[in-house]
């Protein structure tokens, strides 16, 4: 069983990296970023209250839901977070003494679905593009690796070793005598990646502890303080946090700050697999049923995408993923499999100025007029003409005719062009005529106008 304590802490490291201020942005509301900034940090410093894990769980299951259902903004980390809250909560309800022994079979579950699906959506002709320039900007702006990539003239074979590095983690984490590399490789990974500014899967750092020796996993924490320091720490803790989340990134010095943060962040877990290496690992007992359903839920949703359901939130991330109007650009799964019966009717494109409709798409109609409600009242407008049947339908000014409460209700189960780059890359048979692997780019995506904001599913960086 790993050490409670140290999960505890790095959660709430995690959680503080999660809803820290980007860009003159709060992650939620600056009032509920606030509040969960505040419980993390008292977490932080008082990493054995299981009262304070269990109502920073209930603080993100709430705040998730609510984007989820109300603002329809869940990406991939939120929904995460979601489901790791809800592992929490059913462990400590389960065993509160030894609610860590619980929670690890569903932990180490859910995160080899997360890795096996952030390879299995990458496999698509988007992803491998040459106008994909996604692996790219990582591989140049992390620290020794951006070098030594340029270096080495490696640029052509930048998805390549992206897409390679994640199916090693998969791999070894899957092995369990392979799982401290794996974990390694983790953890090299994705402080890479928050060095470079993407903190969000900081998540994964006390995830991992789930598949490291136990005896490695034991540091000491706030916890082992004489309460006098304890309480001073955790006074300290309440009031620089908030300031720390809260700093713009526009301020002298916020750049030494964030990387000083991010050192921090990383040196226990360094030593934790350090310690790991040369700690004889225990053989793990096999997760009961009951645990593995919430990852398998997970991995279900994931793999909506190949069924033409749901795009997002479903680890589709940087994948340049494309499944809709009965295409894919999946080297693997056909188009084949998409469904349409809970879309509704589908109906054509036949006039836009939307990038996410570009013309001749055939679509839901149901997400259609969700989607033009949801623009409407964010102070965006758009134009276009459908065909439904024989039956043209003209949309001026994202006004629709007959608009009824159906048309306000969430819909997550519309599929629609999930590349927010401007083109869609379908895969083809290799036997196929050349010239024919891309629609061309004035049909697939006709140039916005200037009053057009990006798809909200594209506004974040998660969902690229």
């Amino acid at each position: 069983m790993f050490d409670a304590r140290v999960f505890s802490t790095l959660w709430a490291i995690a959680v503080l990296f999660h809803y820290i201020k980007v860009g003159g942005q709060w992650s939620s509301t600056p009032a509920t970023s606030l509040l969960i900034v505040l419980c993390a940090a008292a977490l932080l410093c008082r990493p054995a209250s299981l009262r304070l894990l269990i109502s920073l769980s209930l603080l993100q299951i709430v705040n998730a839901a609510w984007k989820f259902l109300v603002l329809e903004q869940l990406q991939v980390s939120w929904f995460f977070t979601l489901l790791i809250s809800t592992v929490l909560l059913r462990a400590i309800y389960t065993g509160r003494e030894v609610w860590a022994e619980h929670a690890g079979p569903s932990l180490r579950a859910a995160l080899l679905v997360l890795y096996f699906y952030a390879v299995l959506h990458k496999l698509n002709a988007g992803y491998f593009s040459a106008d994909n320039r996604w692996p790219h900007q990582i591989m140049e702006a992390a620290p020794i690796i951006g070098p030594l990539y340029q270096g080495l003239g490696l640029e052509a074979y930048g998805a390549a070793l992206s897409v390679g590095v994640e199916a090693m983690i998969f791999l070894a984490l899957l092995l369990p005598a392979l799982r401290p590399a794996g974990a390694i490789l983790s953890f090299l990974l994705h402080s890479t990646l928050g060095y470079a500014g993407f903190t969000q899967f900081y998540l994964t750092f006390p995830l991992l502890l789930s598949f490291l020796p136990p005896a490695a996993t034991r540091l000491p924490t706030a916890a082992d303080l004489p309460a006098p320091a304890r309480t001073v720490l955790l006074v300290l803790a309440l009031l620089v946090m908030p300031v720390l989340a809260g700093l713009n990134s526009e301020i002298p010095g916020f750049t030494l700050l964030s990387k000083g943060l991010w050192l921090v962040t990383i040196l226990p877990v360094v030593v934790i697999l350090l310690r790991s290496l040369r700690t004889p690992g225990a053989v793990p007992r096999r997760p009961r049923l009951a645990e593995l359903v919430l990852p398998g839920a997970l991995a279900v949703w994931c793999f909506f995408p190949y069924l033409g359901l749901v795009m997002h939130p479903c680890g589709a991330m940087y994948s340049n993923l494309s499944v809709h109007s009965g295409q894919s650009n999946h080297f693997l799964l056909p188009a084949s499999l998409q469904l349409d019966i809970l879309h509704g009717e589908l109906v054509e494109i036949t006039a836009s100025n939307w990038r996410r409709y570009p013309l001749h798409a055939r679509v839901s109609e149901r997400g259609l007029r969700h989607s033009l409600v949801t623009e409407r009242q964010g102070g965006r407008t758009v134009d276009l003409r459908y065909r439904r049947g024989d039956e043209i339908i003209t949309i001026t000014d994202s006004v629709l005719e007959e608009e009824s409460v159906w048309d306000h209700l969430p819909v997550i189960t519309y599929n629609f062009p999930t590349s927010s780059s401007d083109f869609i890359v379908v895969a083809q048979h290799p036997g196929a005529p050349p010239g024919l692997d891309r629609r061309a780019e004035a049909v697939a995506h006709p140039a916005p106008t200037a009053a057009e904001s990006p798809p909200a599913s594209s506004r974040s960086p998660e969902t690229q």
